[in-house]
């Protein structure tokens, strides 16, 4: 237990800095870098929030989330699926680089996974609009659980086969359709079951069944 919890405090510390030298690396060129985080109170968002709050000034760094924080860092309280308050928030502070953080992982999104669904989708899709809208760059995170036991496990493409084993990792080339009646159909393998479900068009996932 103690060596598993150490490895996942790593790949968190990694994935840290690994997104701090991304961010550094896409401000380069920005006179005044600033950025609008989302999910700010999340694994990431409180580490990074502070980090860039310390480089670039607490002024260029606004953090949201629907519960306030309790580290010391320009805060305003934002429901990301209010496409009209994140959208006046983002006019407001006209950041150069939205960072959207703010969604629901696999756990405890398998326990209400329509809202995880539509939180996860529907608020990329705003931040997305936003970032067009004021010209400014996104940031987006993945997650290790977009990766299937199909997936290569030994140096892992950047390019390869996703076919995530949890319904609320929906894969960019992947309708929520496809998804759930794939899902559905490694879950449940009746005959009745197979045959009510692949009369719906599942593209090139026809072959597994």
């Amino acid at each position: 237990y103690m060596l598993a919890k150490v490895k996942t405090l790593r790949n968190l510390a990694s994935s840290i800095q690994m997104t701090h030298n991304l961010l550094r690396n896409m401000s380069t060129q920005q006179k005044q870098s600033r950025f609008l985080i989302t999910g700010a109170n999340g694994q990431i968002g409180t580490e990074l929030g502070n980090k860039l709050s310390e480089k670039y000034g607490k002024q260029n760094v606004l953090c949201t989330d629907i519960i306030e924080p309790k580290f010391d860092v320009q805060f305003e309280k934002l429901n990301v699926l209010d496409r009209n308050h994140f959208r006046q928030i983002g006019i407001n502070f006209k950041p150069t680089c939205i960072i959207h953080l703010a969604a629901i992982l696999s756990a405890k999104g398998e326990q209400d996974i329509d809202f995880a669904i539509k939180l996860n989708n529907e608020s990329f899709k705003i931040a997305l609009d936003l970032s067009v809208e004021l010209n400014s760059q996104i940031f987006v995170p993945s997650t290790i659980g977009v990766f299937g036991p199909t997936s290569p496990k030994v140096m892992t493409p950047n390019e390869t086969v996703l076919i995530p084993v949890s319904y609320t990792h929906l894969r960019a080339h992947e309708t929520p359709e496809h998804l759930v009646c794939r899902l559905l159909l490694e879950k449940k393998k009746t005959t009745t079951e197979l045959t009510v479900v692949t009369s719906i068009k599942l593209g090139n996932y026809s072959r597994e069944l």
